[in-house]
């Protein structure tokens, strides 16, 4: 069942059977087409520090975008 379907994922709750043979109920999220890259500048790479409200703190990840047509 769809719960959400927004312009860059989609979310839905579906049955799923887990490897331990029981049955669950589970939220997918399908995030649409995207793209990271890894700056390398000599023995550095670069990264951001970005502010994640999920998890109410900040994490370090490679500059990434959404992929569009064209």
């Amino acid at each position: 069942m769809e719960i959400f379907r927004g312009r860059r994922l989609w979310i839905e709750q579906k049955e799923v059977r887990l490897p331990n043979g029981l049955v669950r109920n589970k939220l997918i999220v399908h995030p649409s087409n995207a793209v990271a890259i890894l700056p390398i500048e000599g023995d550095t790479c670069k990264l951001l520090r970005q502010y994640r409200p999920a998890i109410w703190d900040y994490i370090i990840e490679a500059p990434a975008g959404a992929l569009e047509p064209g």
